[in-house]
């Protein structure tokens, strides 16, 4: 019996993507810990879309992936495992890997390729290269998947599942972030709905346990499956981490280069953490920085929204253009590594989410954890990120935002006492990712096969 993290949807994402965010960062903290390396009966496996089979991802090559000047080699030898798939020499991999030592995955493609493209007799072969291993994972009998990511960004995805599950008798856990695209579709990119609305109760119903991020969607999960009919299953809610960068590492002279390189300094911005959707509601934060802005001008702090650029934001971006970006009291930045994001909250004078609906809230929590205070909408999970420590407002009335803004900048000592409550309160309890990690291992190995 073997635990299988299917991590499709991360090697997906890094193809296009140079950062990590939302989801696909989740699995990432998660599954490149030294926790997850250490077990030896736990494999990771994706499934790139022109393929049926699922490929083992060796640990130490996620490990690169994580490295944006290695991701490329490596991406290109999951290509290249494809292509030798292909064309069927799946015989010619296995009896050479018997004789021949792990290395580096391209060799055994690109000796096959060569096969292939020269005709040369499987003696040829083995003289003039050094191959790997075959890579597909074989299931076995109650073997234990775990859906980790965006299991909607493949079309087939549902039907190859459960196809593996008839066949292996595989128990099925699926990592449920939120409901989002059922319950508030109009904020979300109508393929996204699509995709998700069509494969979501699928995947409920041959999983025998689910693992969420907050009790938030743990409630909107047990509504769901009641709905559907489908009996009570197991739901473990797991607490996500907030350290995103190793504060010891960050000295105040680097976070004054990444700020000036910015144009930013100390204190002198608010900063505001998350993709450009309408779900975030930047539209509404704008709106509230010009009534800030036409009341105290040049005093008011800098805006940054730091975020890569999403779905349906032609409107946001016009709305900036129009107000010429508030003479620069409104700035964007995205694709910034995690150093940087680190010195961003470092240097904040304080922070806002202002989303309309979230299954948990990594920006408020992350805000919290570097001692900053914390404006939060009050919509869906993002109480449980801020607890009693952050300030929270109507999501749908910039005019809250603007008097909490006031609140803090008119009062140099309810900043200071306000910080030294997050200070001393918020790590008490707060979770790290190794935390997080822990308790999903935790979960994954006490639980009853037949509840997993």
């Amino acid at each position: 019996m073997t635990i299988c993290l299917d991590i499709s949807d991360l090697i997906e994402f890094y193809r296009t993507n140079s950062h990590v965010t939302g989801i696909q960062r989740v699995v990432e903290n998660i599954v490149t810990s030294a926790e997850i390396k250490a077990k030896k009966d736990l494999v990771l496996l994706c499934r790139l879309r022109d393929s049926a089979e699922f490929f083992m991802v060796f640990k130490d090559q996620l490990a690169l992936l994580k490295d944006e000047e290695e991701r490329d080699h490596v991406l290109h030898d999951l290509r290249l495992e494809v292509l030798v798939r292909e064309f069927n020499i799946d015989g010619i991999i296995r009896s050479l890997s018997k004789k021949y030592t792990r290395k580096r995955f391209s060799d055994i493609y690109k000796a096959a390729i060569y096969l292939l493209r020269q005709k040369l007799n499987l003696n040829k072969l083995k003289a003039r290269h050094n191959l790997l291993s075959s890579s597909i994972h074989k299931f076995s009998t109650d073997d234990r998947i775990v859906v980790m990511g965006a299991f909607w960004l493949f079309p087939d995805y549902v039907s190859v599942l459960q196809k593996i599950h008839v066949k292996y008798k595989t128990h099925i856990c699926s990592i449920i972030y939120d409901l989002i695209p059922i319950s508030h579709p109009h904020l979300c990119d109508e393929g996204t709905v699509s995709s998700f609305r069509s494969m979501i109760d699928s995947v409920l119903k041959i999983s025998s346990s689910y693992i969420t991020i907050s009790k938030y969607v743990s409630h909107t999960i047990e509504k769901h499956i009641k709905e559907l009919g489908l009996d009570k299953r197991p739901i473990f809610i797991l607490p996500l981490g907030s350290d995103i960068y190793d504060k010891k590492k960050l000295i105040p002279k680097r976070v004054g280069e990444i700020l000036s390189a910015h144009q930013l300094k100390q204190d002198s911005f608010i900063l505001s953490v998350g993709t450009l959707e309408p779900r975030k509601n930047y539209s509404l934060l704008i709106d509230a920085w010009k009534i800030l802005y036409d009341k105290i001008g040049h005093d008011l702090p800098i805006l940054v929204i730091c975020g890569r650029p999403g779905w349906k934001i032609k409107h946001l971006m016009n709305k900036l253009v129009a107000l010429d970006n508030l003479n620069g009291k409104i700035q964007l930045i995205h694709g910034v590594e995690d150093e940087e994001i680190a010195a961003l909250y470092t240097g904040a004078k304080l922070t806002i989410c202002a989303s309309l609906m979230e299954g948990w809230g990594l920006p408020v929590a992350e805000s919290l954890s570097y001692g900053k205070i914390t404006l939060s909408s009050n919509a869906g999970a993002l109480p449980e990120a801020g607890r009693e420590l952050a300030d929270y407002f109507d999501p749908l009335k910039p005019d809250h935002i603007v008097e909490l803004v006031l609140g803090y900048m008119k009062s140099k000592k309810k900043i200071a006492v306000k910080e030294k409550n997050i200070r001393n309160n918020y790590k008490k309890t707060a979770t790290t990712w190794q935390g997080t990690t822990e308790n999903f291992l935790n979960f994954l190995y006490r639980q009853n096969p037949k509840e997993l």
